[in-house]
């Protein structure tokens, strides 16, 4: 994974500042800072820092004057994520997970064949998911939005929280859900069309057993930091798992996948979508773009 920060406010609009790995990167208006940017009078020569050790960036305020907010809350030191605003003076950056390079690997056998001309964006994401070979599953988050849970009660075959016991019931409106959806056409067209390009969850196939799948995915929902705390793991959101995928070593890949064969995951606002299988060095990603939506 690499990480970029946008300009979207301030002296310098949209110039873009690619984040080297390794050791912390300083920002500010002075020309001897690592990322020197336009003079802003509420920025201080050298305001903050950002380090980006190859997963995880970190953002540092360096005793500024005016602070330093991440999406518009003041901080000392903060992790952000890909689609935060980090706001240091009057300038604003918008930051950008983008996938490493990866080996071109063709379009997946399953999309051999003339294709057909596609009128707008769902039409040509509902294609692609039919043809993609193996039973066709989804996690749907219901957190992301209040008419998730309404969708999921339309379902017709297995749909499922991946939390269990009192906080599965405490937490049942805001939590995961497995849904098989082959067989459940009416369900696949309402995900679409509600939340695709919404961050509603990720499709997959997999030739495992529900219960199976579900035990797997459960192994995730808690991970540990480097000082053992446990945290949430929202893998099933598809902005976190287009940038998780890239990092994985081979062993964590097998790890992860398990009896998952490759995921489908939205692109950045909808604007394509990504097929994702693992191999032994790493992941395969295909990327299929999507036409505008029509009016």
């Amino acid at each position: 994974m690499r990480v970029e920060l946008e300009v979207v406010a301030g002296p310098e609009v949209g110039r873009r500042m690619e984040v080297p790995r390794g050791a912390p990167v300083t920002m500010g208006w002075a020309a001897d800072a690592d990322l020197p940017v336009g003079r802003d009078p509420y920025m201080n020569p050298v305001h903050a820092a950002f380090e980006f050790d190859g997963a995880a960036l970190r953002v540092r305020d360096l005793a500024s004057e005016h602070g330093t907010f991440v999406n518009e809350r003041a901080v000392h030191e903060d992790e952000v994520r890909d689609g935060d605003r980090v706001q240091i003076g009057a300038t604003v950056l918008l930051v950008r997970a983008l996938a490493d390079a990866v080996e071109p690997t063709g379009e997946p056998s399953f999309l051999a064949g003339p294709r057909p001309v596609f009128a707008d964006r769902l039409e040509h994401a509902r294609w692609f998911l039919r043809r993609v070979p193996g039973p066709l599953f989804a996690i749907v988050d219901a957190a992301r939005d209040d008419r998730v849970l309404g969708v999921l009660q339309s379902a017709t075959g297995e749909c499922v929280s991946l939390y269990e016991g009192w906080t599965g019931q405490s937490l049942s409106d805001v939590a995961p859900y497995l849904v098989r959806l082959t067989g459940d056409e009416a369900l696949l067209e309402a995900l679409l069309e509600h939340g695709w390009g919404h961050a509603w969850g990720v499709f997959f196939t997999s030739e495992g057993s529900f219960k199976e799948i579900r035990r797997h995915l459960r192994h995730f929902l808690r991970v540990q930091d480097e000082d053992g705390n446990a945290l949430l793991f929202r893998f099933y959101d598809p902005r976190v798992l287009r940038a998780y995928l890239t990092t994985c070593t081979p062993y964590e890949t097998q790890t992860f996948f398990g009896p998952v064969e490759a995921f489908v995951i939205e692109g950045r606002r909808g604007t394509s979508l990504l097929h994702v299988a693992p191999r032994v060095d790493g992941v395969a990603v295909y990327t299929e773009a999507l036409p505008e939506p029509t009016p």
